[in-house]
């Protein structure tokens, strides 16, 4: 039976782990032998984050808990926390102004239709073919890729091939919607710019957001700027640590409630 890819890694850029009952990832800037994990574990009722250090003793690692929270009270909230995010990373964007400016000149490329052309293969044996040599699969389940990942992305990205086939499936701009939701590139003579519709309203997404913006749709910012000092000091004492015991001391997570005066500092 083949088995599914659960870890990959990209030089010294980022690891990601996804497991059952755990995410686990690291990002280029924190020791090689240390990672962030989000888990939820069914055995027990809470969802945690914490970090932790590879060390010989797999049954002994240092380890801090960061923050809990209950499975119960989050799944309660999922649905206006998707709300928050939507509104925290989407921007409204004037489609008629754009209109206006491009003298109605554009075009548009549907992510919705693209999957049902070609694209997907030609993507997918593309990106195949161009990190084959510097990828290598361990233990059957772990990617990792060493090696020029970037420019071989962008030779990938602007190879004539792929872009005549995305090309091909440009279409004009119209009022006329068959579907609710929709992705998209639309398609100017000097730009190009990623948006998503809902109905006929249009938005493009942001970039310039912050960690810390993720964080206080959870909390208020007092208490994300708390979080985030919590994190930064479990780092430096897990770096400088050896053993479970060496961190049971700061083993204090916050445990995220909900208050009844609705404030935003707690879920």
């Amino acid at each position: 039976m083949t088995k599914t890819i659960d870890s990959l890694s990209i030089n010294d850029l980022f690891w990601v782990q996804i497991k059952e009952h755990l995410i686990s990832f690291r990002f280029k800037g924190i020791p090689i032998d240390t990672h962030f994990t989000i888990g939820f574990d069914e055995r027990s009722p809470d969802i945690n984050l914490h970090i932790t250090k590879n060390t010989a003793d797999p049954t002994n690692k240092p380890k801090i808990t960061i923050v809990t929270i209950d499975k119960t009270l989050l799944k309660q909230d999922i649905n206006s926390l998707a709300l928050k995010l939507l509104n925290k990373i989407l921007q409204p964007f004037d489609i008629n102004e754009y209109k206006s400016k491009y003298d109605y000149n554009l075009g548009f490329i549907s992510f919705e239709n693209l999957q049902y052309t070609n694209s997907v293969s030609i993507t997918e044996q593309g990106l195949i073919d161009s990190f084959k040599d510097i990828s290598e699969i361990k233990n059957k389940t772990r990617l990792k890729i060493k090696g020029d990942f970037e420019n071989r992305l962008e030779t990938f990205a602007k190879s004539e091939k792929l872009q005549s086939e995305i090309f091909d499936n440009i279409v004009e701009l119209t009022e006329e919607f068959t579907t609710l939701v929709d992705g998209g590139m639309i398609i100017s003579e000097d730009n190009t710019v990623q948006v998503i519709r809902f109905n006929d309203k249009w938005f493009t997404l942001r970039t310039d957001l912050k960690p810390i913006d993720f964080v206080t749709l959870l909390v208020n910012s007092d208490l994300a700027k708390l979080l985030f000092y919590k994190t930064k000091r479990a780092l430096v004492i897990v770096k400088n640590s050896n053993t479970f015991d060496d961190t049971r001391q700061h083993n204090k997570p916050i445990r995220l409630v909900r208050q009844q005066s609705q404030e935003k500092n707690q879920v």
